[in-house]
């Protein structure tokens, strides 16, 4: 006769079954995605890079893209010129954002772009592309396993463990910052590093609070648990390939209009009630935006 599992086994079994449901549901595990305007559009189509894989943010469900990241994709296409008929999706991930410009297959991509402090759009992390000036701007989070008192609650707790990061990402610079001794490995996609943690592959899993409180969301908080510490900080912008001076500013005003239309304000509020621990509970600030001058 088989003997009861302990009850932390069978938490991790079913933890790990739905980080796979998860997997599955966004699309994100090595699976290509994309959503094409239904009917005729009227006029060109632009095609825009998502990712699929961050709830709340950009995410892929029932054959629509949703968040937070959606919105400001919507809101800038609107802005230059296209309708809702005309803009294509495509799932893209940090690692192949890049590759994905460059070769044509979309025109923006927006979300998992970083933007440097300051926006300096000239220390971008990749000459491929350039970067608008930031959409977002909030700080990173450590998911860890929820264990009752044994729960990890402070990063240097950390020192001597395993944390996974997204490939492509600032992350893996920014864990390193802030815990000493620690050793970062990379996953393709958040389901692959929520599937590394629940199994005890690693002990945490870092990347902008915003992502990580959605999959903690998505995953349960009887299974995992965001530290309230939070650290470093990282923009979201908007990449084109090449050095296209007219297209970023173009962007830039977009923004700018999102902002103060105020509808990047209520995107947000979406958001904040999607995850309500985010920026500790208070309400996150739309970032400034320069007006600036298109060389070409």
């Amino acid at each position: 006769m088989i003997g009861r599992q302990p009850l932390h086994l069978v938490r991790r079994g079913m933890a790990v079954a739905a980080s796979v449901a998860m997997c599955a549901a966004m699309a994100a595990c090595g699976t290509s995605v994309s959503v094409t305007p239904q009917g005729q559009p009227d006029g060109p189509v632009l095609s825009i890079g998502i990712p699929v894989d961050e709830p709340y943010m950009g995410w892929y469900a029932d054959g629509s893209f949703s968040g937070f990241d959606v919105d400001v994709a919507r809101y800038v296409a609107q802005v230059l010129g296209y309708g809702s008929s005309q803009i294509t999706f495509h799932a893209v991930t940090p690692a192949n954002a890049a590759a994905k410009l460059q070769d044509g297959t979309v025109a923006l991509v927006v979300g998992d772009q970083t933007v440097p402090a300051g926006d300096d759009q000239d220390d971008a992390q990749d000459p491929q592309v350039s970067v608008s000036q930031a959409y977002l701007r909030v700080p990173d989070a450590f998911l860890v396993v929820e264990n009752g008192d044994h729960t990890l609650t402070r990063p240097d707790q950390l020192q001597g463990q395993s944390v996974c990061v997204v490939t492509g990402t600032a992350d893996r610079a920014l864990v390193q910052e802030t815990v000493s001794d620690v050793h970062v490995s990379e996953q393709p996609s958040y389901p692959q590093c929520v599937s590394a943690l629940l199994t005890g592959v690693v002990q945490a899993v870092a990347g902008s609070e915003p992502v990580i409180r959605g999959l903690a969301a998505q995953t349960g908080d009887q299974y995992t648990s965001v530290m309230d510490a939070t650290f470093g900080s990282q923009g979201y912008g908007v990449a084109v390939a090449g050095d296209k001076a007219k297209m970023l500013s173009l962007v830039d005003d977009a923004i700018g209009q999102m902002i103060a239309s105020g509808e990047w304000t209520r995107a947000m509020e979406r958001l904040q009630t999607d995850e309500p621990g985010l920026n500790g509970g208070k309400s996150v600030k739309a970032p400034t935006v320069h007006k600036a001058d298109a060389k070409q």
